[in-house]
């Protein structure tokens, strides 16, 4: 035979898509080079399935069993027996009660076969002649395995955790099943024993309809092939009724169900058929099968329609010229008779006991009607020994005559092969068969099917007991489509909506409203709502937005003499609207147009028809409330809008005619110099120009000496420089002195002082931080971008600081500030305590998770309330001129060219140049 690895990996992809293949794994831990203890085990996408699980019949004890070793018995999840004989079932009480096999795995096997297996296992039990200590199990124990055995129908589908399998009739025996199993769209198909013949009671094999992957088939015939039936049926009765004319005794050895019936049947025909020989007696010779006899009467809708027409006159297993025997001292031997007993390999029992006693005879026979496995005295006898010995140790001489007429219900090369051409698999794996007759059928099939077009070649696997092979699937992900798609055939590239529902290894795409009809999910809205600070009029938000959106509607009181409700566009045009106070229409408001005479009262608006801003008054000020139905495309809108509510608050206004409403409380930020002074209707107030006398530019966060050095409260790593060496009108500072910190921040609601805050050590990169911000110079942009604070000074980091712990305070609860270290914040998350570094970004805590949520909100609300530096500005290069009078040491960004991503410079923003190498240079915030 053909070596075997351990493990031997086949790439396949059979859909052409390259992915990543998945490896199934197929380990026989018996009947592998052998027949008998049938037991593969099928590993697949971290589900793993057994089947069968039986004894050999040539060993006794643990020596019997499959060999469990190389697989975890707790990760199974499915086993399926296919069929009630011993080397195929006998060691499932075992396993399930005497091993680690998981306690929630589920067991199938047919109703014959779940209502034959208890009384069989019981029989094997009370006839084993093992020593205690081998005894493998106990009548107990195997009744212990009933409850958890579910019994299914032929065809039946099941589906256990991503597992679906199904059962066909294999025809070997009354309730035998070939199980289909398919995992993550890859089939395979298992047949245990099975034959493609109708014989008097049972029907053929059925073949699949669905085409396998994977087909594990037995292997126990090689190359033989059978007889025709009618032919061995002939030569059957021919020899029998020759034992018996001689005035010789019949032994059969059979198994108690199975083939023992069809020999049944064809006995009591031929003595129906032949009178002279009617005086004989034929016995059964045993009791497991005479209680059995009832499960075949009542599954006869099972069988074939001779046994079912024959059903509707009488009951076909009712035998005229056959009789019960219970023991061998019931038996009269004196004449000739016929005697079938089990077991049918002659290891023991009645069957044994009456072979020792007649082989010396030569008018007796020996009629072998089934399969023999190597190691047992049938096999043995086959070989033509001139003696036997007997189970006391004595040697007899074997002078009977000895005939091999098989009934086997298994399949030969013919059956074999004309099954593999109907299910067409990919693959085949062969078991239950002598390493000889494995080989033989492996070379056989090999030259029949792979002597063709390479597409249609067929992998063979010959795997020993233990030994793996492995096989690599590649596919796409299917999923089927339920009410989304148009009724005739969609067109490449449409597009389809839906929710895709994903259960074990299958998908589906449905319409939302489907899911309660076809699935047991449910379909559940979540509403956001969020409250924020309101420093602009509703009217300037709205205008504001309809910059960022193209679909913005207002309600509105007016107090012009139209009123009514607009819709703010990014379509030309000023905009106006009728329909009365209180009504919705749409005003549109170009960038670049004139607007109304005077704002309207705006007390709703909606963005993209999605989210909804609603003014709100309380004792704590002016407040918007915005509400929206979560999804991924509405949340990023409501980010936006909060974000552009936030920079309002901290600036004190939006763009160019910002204000705040009346009686709202004080802006969180200082003006900026070029935007009016609310009721004011001059325009914007250009920036002072700088003079020799005028007072050095402060720095947010920064205390000045004596001298008139700059000292750094927030940036203690920062040097200042000397106002002689500060660029006046370069729109930069200059820092270079060791500074101590000294900022005292006033507390917001919810945040107490603590002094005892530790250091906290980053467990994120530097941020855009109040840090940062604090270096900022205090003159005006050079841009003049709407949106922008354009005065950084220490209102401005200390109103940022305080709306960031607002912010937090109010998402996570109480914060202690410490006196000591103002940009350090405490706070206690899911009882975990949290320390917040906001001149860095950096979050503390011991839980990965809490800290994680944390600094992502730390994140999104810096984000929102500082502003963009001048490096993520496209126009910078244009809007900011080098300056002249620095002899060209102040710079202009470099230029953006299309396609090339420039990179922003590093934290703390310092820039290296010629002759300022150790500076700092700070660009004013601003929005592009």
């Amino acid at each position: 035979m053909a070596s075997v690895n351990a493990k031997k990996t086949v790439q396949l992809d059979p859909l052409g898509t390259g992915d990543k293949a998945d490896v199934m794994e197929i380990t026989p831990l018996g009947a592998g080079g052998e027949v008998g203890r049938s037991c593969c085990v099928l590993r697949f996408r971290g589900k793993m399935i057994m089947f069968d699980c039986g004894v050999h019949p040539a060993y006794s004890g643990l020596a019997s069993l499959p060999f469990f070793d190389p697989v975890d018995l707790d990760e199974v999840d499915v086993l399926l027996a296919t069929h009630f004989h011993l080397d195929h079932a006998a060691a499932l009480p075992y396993l399930m009660e005497k091993t680690n096999f998981n306690p929630k795995a589920r067991v199938f096997m047919t109703h014959p076969t779940k209502a034959i297996y208890k009384t069989l296992m019981s029989d094997f039990v009370r006839v084993s002649h093992h020593s205690a200590d081998d005894n493998l199990y106990s009548e107990a124990d195997v009744l212990r395995t009933m409850p958890r055995i579910e019994s299914i129908d032929y065809h039946q589908e099941v589906s256990v955790d991503g597992i679906r399998f199904w059962a066909y009739n294999a025809g070997h025996v009354l309730g035998a099943a070939m199980f289909m199993v398919e995992i993550a769209g890859v089939r395979v198909l298992y047949t245990g024993d099975f034959s493609r013949e109708e014989d008097r009671h049972l029907k053929s094999a059925e073949v699949p309809p669905t085409r396998p992957d994977v087909l594990i088939v037995e292997s126990t015939y090689g190359v033989q092939v059978h007889e025709p039936r009618r032919v061995r049926e002939a030569r059957f009765t021919q020899r029998v009724a020759s034992v018996v004319r001689r005035g010789g005794r019949v032994l059969m050895p059979v198994f108690a169900l199975g083939r023992a019936q069809e020999l049944l049947l064809i006995l009591d025909e031929f003595w129906e058929a032949n009178p002279d020989i009617q005086d004989v007696p034929i016995y059964y010779a045993s009791a497991l099968a005479k209680r059995c006899m009832s499960v075949y009467q009542t599954y006869i809708n099972m069988m074939n329609d001779a046994v079912r027409r024959r059903y509707d006159v009488g009951n076909p297993f009712a035998f005229k010229y056959v009789s019960s025997l219970r023991s061998i001292e019931d038996l009269d031997d004196r004449n000739p008779c016929v005697v079938m007993a089990s077991p049918g390999m002659l290891q023991s029992g009645l069957s044994r006991a009456l072979f020792e006693r007649w082989c010396p005879d030569k008018r007796s026979g020996l009629i072998l009607s089934g399969y023999s496995v190597e190691g047992t005295l049938a096999k043995h006898v086959l070989t033509e020994p001139q003696s036997i010995t007997r189970m006391d140790g004595k040697e007899v001489p074997l002078r009977c005559s000895v005939d091999y007429i098989t009934f086997s219900a298994h399949s030969d090369f013919l059956q074999t092969s004309s099954f593999i051409d109907a299910c067409q698999p990919g693959n085949i794996v062969l078991v239950h068969g002598s390493s000889e007759e494995m080989s033989r059928l492996r070379m056989a099939l090999d030259q029949r099917y792979n002597r063709g077009p390479p597409e249609r070649r067929i992998a063979l696997f010959t795997p020993k007991n233990s030994h793996t092979v492995a096989l690599a699937f590649r596919g796409a992900t299917i999923a089927k489509a339920i009410g989304v798609l148009p009724k005739h055939a969609p067109a490449e590239g449409t597009r389809v909506r839906g929710v895709m529902v994903r259960k074990d290894f299958t998908h589906t795409l449905m319409a939302p409203d489907d899911l309660q009809r076809y699935t047991r999910l449910g379909l559940s809205h979540i509403r956001q709502r969020l409250v924020l600070p309101l420093a602009v009029p509703m009217g300037e938000l709205a205008r504001e937005l309809a910059k960022l959106f193209e679909n913005v509607v207002v309600s509105s009181c007016s107090s012009h003499s139209n009123g009514g409700v607009g819709s703010l566009g990014r379509s030309g045009g000023s905009g106006g609207g009728g329909g009365g106070d209180g009504g919705e229409q749409k005003l549109t408001s170009a960038l670049g147009g004139t607007s109304p005479p005077g704002p309207p009262v705006v007390s709703r608006i909606v963005v993209v028809s999605a989210v909804t801003l609603v003014e709100e008054r309380d004792t704590g000020g002016h407040k918007v409330v915005m509400s929206w139905q979560a999804d991924n495309s509405t949340d990023m809108v409501a980010d936006a809008i909060a974000a552009l509510v936030l920079r309002a608050a901290v600036a004190g206004g939006i763009g160019v005619g910002g204000g705040r409403p009346a009686g709202a409380p004080a802006p969180l930020a200082v003006e900026a110099p070029n935007t009016p002074i609310p009721g004011s209707s001059s325009g914007p107030v250009a920036p002072p120009a700088p003079t020799a006398t005028s007072e050095p530019p402060t720095v947010a966060g920064v205390k000045r000496t004596v001298d008139g050095t700059l000292v750094s409260a927030l940036a203690p790593n920062v040097k200042a420089s000397t106002p002689a060496e500060s660029t006046a009108g370069s729109g930069q500072a200059l820092v270079k002195a060791e500074p101590q910190p000294v900022l005292d921040p006033p507390l917001p609601p919810g945040v107490t002082a603590d002094a005892s805050v530790p250091a906290v050590a980053s467990a994120a990169g530097p941020v855009t931080s109040a840090a940062a911000l604090a270096a900022r110079p205090t003159v005006p942009s050079a841009h003049g971008h709407a949106g922008a604070p354009h005065l950084l000074d220490d209102d401005f980091v200390d109103a940022a600081l305080a709306v960031t712990r607002r912010l937090l305070s109010a998402r996570f609860g109480p914060i202690q500030l410490s006196r000591r270290r103002p940009t350090v914040s405490r706070l206690v998350v899911d009882l975990h305590a949290v320390t917040v570094d906001h001149a860095t970004g950096g979050v503390a805590c011991v839980s990965l998770v809490v800290r994680e949520r944390v600094r992502l909100a730390l994140h999104r609300i810096q984000a929102a309330v500082l502003p963009i530096p001048d490096y993520y500005c496209p126009c910078c290069a244009d809007c900011i001129p080098v300056d002249e009078a620095d002899g060209g040491r102040g710079r202009a960004p470099p230029k953006v060219e299309a396609g090339v991503k420039r990179e922003p410079p590093p934290p703390g923003g310092v820039m290296n140049g010629a002759g300022d190498s150790d500076a700092m240079a700070i660009g004013a915030g601003h929005r592009s």
